[in-house]
């Protein structure tokens, strides 16, 4: 019968499967070669059968055969001539403190599986078949061995036979039939297993090991190698061990050397000398650190290591989500620079999507220069006035996305202030949101980015298929810095510059190709996560199921997602963020309560309306001058000036040419205050009783009195104007004589 079979052959005859015979090859329990094979490129694994010999005449016990190595039953000599048993080679799997091991020998049959029995009697027993029953007392191996190292001794044992064999049959000396044996088995043409295990041997090991294997009888036990185990080397002061590890357990991450330093410190004050080196006791420490991890992990990196690292997932079953039922969002800054346009300095922006939760679709997205929940409500108006639905649920991040008041230097009542206006403006974005239609809008659970899984993979498909090849890339962290900014690397950056170009790319060139690569790239591209499926298709089917009751209209979606507030309108316009603006059409309302709309995204205009919630006009940002503009100014500096005071005289020249008009209608019409001193001089004359006095001439003094000297001609003066009101000369001035 062939000495080889294959691994399909053995798994069929064993009644186990392919992959459990090839984990037993793996771990060295089973002997096979490997041979070139067309249909497998990587080889085939054969099997090794051996042959038990032939049975004689009963009654005639023939020679026992060598069973020196335990593992490999021997070859079984002439017991009789009943015929032949062919069986595969029993390799040893019993453990070292003298278990019973039985094992069958089977005609041409299976062998069976060394079975451990909870007694330990003193001596091995390798148990056969009735009929070819012999007991084999194996030596004991003396103190706990591993796996590793009896599986390596097994193939130590194999590689000596193999030597000897070649010396008897070719009856050479025995150097040279080391030097036979090495010179085939160091080639490895047949990928044994014996040579995965042991690797290239050289002839003094190989002669190390073959009179190691002779002195001990032959036995396998006699090359295990010589490895400390179980409970063996040196024993560390039990409290100077817990003192260590308690000291070590601290969140500013304390180093072993600097703990063992510090130890020897007190073992000097306490007059004390250390009982084991200090190699002895960082393995100790290392051991614990080891066996009671998670604990020394929270200790020193935080509660946040240990939640990602330790604690299991929450699983996520979206079966029951459909497209369009809930939208995540969350800010993620870019690892590029773009010119900001308040500065005119390259800076790296902050990414804004919202991605489809189903189908991994990102619905719509914004850039800022902060993570603030206005570019998130921006963002968010962008998807829905797109495709003209909105979803059921919102879920975004919990982190803080306002201003920061680290290294402000403000009060407590000044920070409270500002705390009370970031939550209305929290309050008046979710009103907008809820006004569209969505029923809930949901916080992700705080420092969880698991809840957040897909739209942060995305964020990594996004650095290395997108931003890696833009111009101004930074690198996804410290580690992943562009060699060309490190220092000194003048050549590559030179070369960085022609490829990419020097110039970032503004906040408009950057959303364009954004939105290129998402469309074309990332939406397009099949995704594990959608069973090879794209996002785009996915997200298209969806669309056809979303109910008619939230669909709307993108110009209303767009109108209610704009901000709005009450101003009273000034002289130089309306004020919105620190920045006026102004149209002609508001100097009908200077001085009245108006209402504002506007988009925080968008700082060029805002629309104004009066207080009856009619529109007035779409009122324009207003550009600040600077003093010295038309004798230091730019070009354009000077051009934007003259402009001012030509829309100002614009302004005054339409005022007054209604002024002139509204003259020459009130010139045809009479001069009402004419026709009130008319009325007046009637009333004189008419003499109708007054209800007081109106008169401003002097008394006269009752007669025969004598009048002071020159007081008589005082009093003809005044009688001679007390008849005059208003004196003409004025009435000629002010056009009305």
């Amino acid at each position: 019968m062939k000495d080889f079979i294959s691994v399909a052959e053995y798994a069929e005859r064993e009644g186990i499967s392919v992959r459990a015979v090839n984990k037993r090859i793996s771990n060295g329990k089973l002997q096979a070669k490997k041979i070139e094979d067309e249909t497998q490129p990587n080889g085939k694994w054969m099997i090794f059968v051996g042959t038990v010999g032939t049975v004689g005449t009963v009654g005639t016990v023939g020679t026992v055969g060598t069973v020196g190595t335990v593992g490999t039953v021997g070859t079984v000599g002439t017991v009789g001539t009943v015929g032949t048993v062919e069986t595969e080679v029993v390799e040893y799997q019993g453990s070292f403190e003298g278990e019973v091991v039985e094992t069958q020998v089977s005609p041409v049959g299976s062998v069976a599986e060394p079975t451990i029995p909870s007694s330990q009697p003193a001596s091995t027993v390798i148990t056969m078949p009735e009929e070819l029953t012999t007991n084999i007392t194996l030596d004991k191996t003396e103190g706990a061995i591993t796996d590793k190292q009896q599986i390596i001794a097994i193939r130590r044992a194999q590689v000596c036979e193999a030597a000897l064999g070649l010396q008897k049959k070719g009856a050479i000396s025995l150097s040279n039939a080391i030097d036979a044996y090495l010179e085939y088995y160091n080639q490895d043409i047949e990928g044994s297993v014996v040579f995965a295990t042991l690797g290239s041997l050289s002839a003094s090991t190989l002669r190390r090991w073959i009179n190691l294997y002779q002195k001990g009888g032959k036995s396998w036990t006699a090359l295990v190698p010589q490895w400390k185990g179980g409970k063996q080397g040196h024993t560390v002061p039990q409290a100077d061990l817990n003192w260590l590890v308690g000291i070590l357990h601290s969140d500013s991450k304390p180093t072993v050397s600097s703990a063992l330093r510090l130890w020897h410190t007190k073992l000097r004050m306490e007059g004390r000398k250390p009982l084991v080196s200090d190699k002895t006791m960082e393995r100790a420490i290392n051991r614990v650190a080891e066996k009671y991890g998670p604990r020394w992990n929270y200790m020193r990196k935080g509660a946040k290591y240990f939640r990602e690292n330790y604690l299991p997932h929450v699983l996520i079953d979206g079966s029951q989500v459909a497209p369009g039922d809930l939208w995540f969002s969350d800010g993620n800054v870019c690892n590029f620079d773009v010119i900001n346009p308040y500065t005119s300095k390259p800076c790296r922006p902050t990414f804004i999507p919202f991605m489809d939760f189903s189908s991994r679709m990102i619905v719509g997205f914004d850039l800022d220069f902060t993570e603030n929940r206005r570019v998130i409500a921006s963002a968010y108006r962008n998807a829905i006035t797109l495709w003209g639905f909105v979803p059921r649920f919102i879920k975004w991040d919990n982190g803080r996305a306002y201003r920061s008041l680290s290294g402000k230097k403000l009060s407590r009542a000044e920070r409270e202030e500002i705390k009370q206006l970031e939550a209305d403006e929290i309050a008046d974005i979710l009103g907008s949101i809820y006004a569209t239609g969505v029923e809930e809008v949901l916080n992700s659970l705080p420092y969880n980015p698991t809840g957040k899984a897909n739209l942060e993979r995305f964020f990594g498909t996004f650095d290395n298929g997108l931003e890696r090849w833009l111009p101004g890339y930074r690198g996804a962290g410290v580690g992943d810095k562009p060699a060309s900014l490190q220092r000194n690397e003048k050549h590559l950056r030179e070369l960085s510059t022609k490829l990419k170009g020097n110039q970032a790319l503004t906040v408009t060139e950057a959303k364009l190709l954004i939105n290129w690569w998402i469309m074309e790239v990332y939406a397009q591209s099949p995704h594990d996560g959608l069973n090879g499926r794209t996002p785009w298709e996915v997200w298209q089917e969806g669309l056809q199921n979303i109910d008619s009751s939230r669909r709307r209209d993108p110009q209303e979606l767009w109108y209610l997602m704009l901000q709005k507030e009450e101003k009273k309108l000034d002289r130089n316009g309306v004020k919105i963020g620190g920045i006026w603006y102004y149209h002609e059409a508001l100097v009908d309302y200077v001085g009245q309560r108006v209402f504002v709309r506007y988009d925080q995204m968008d700082d060029r205009w805002v629309m104004v309306f009066d207080q009856y919630r009619q529109p007035i006009c779409r009122a324009e940002a207003r550009r600040e001058h600077s003093p010295i503009a038309t004798v230091a100014g730019t070009e354009e500096d000077k051009l934007a000036l003259t402009h001012e005071l030509k829309r100002r005289n614009q302004i005054e020249k339409k005022y007054r040419t209604a002024a002139n008009k509204l003259a020459e209608q009130m010139k045809d019409s009479g001069d009402f205050l004419q026709e009130a001193w008319q009325k007046v001089q009637e009333q004189k004359e008419d003499q109708v009783p007054q209800l007081t006095d109106t008169s401003y001439a002097l008394p006269e003094l009752p007669e025969g009195a004598a009048l002071p000297e020159g007081e008589g001609e005082s009093e003809k003066k005044e009688e001679t104007n007390s008849d005059v009101i208003i004196p003409k000369e004025f009435m000629d001035a002010i056009g009305l004589g």
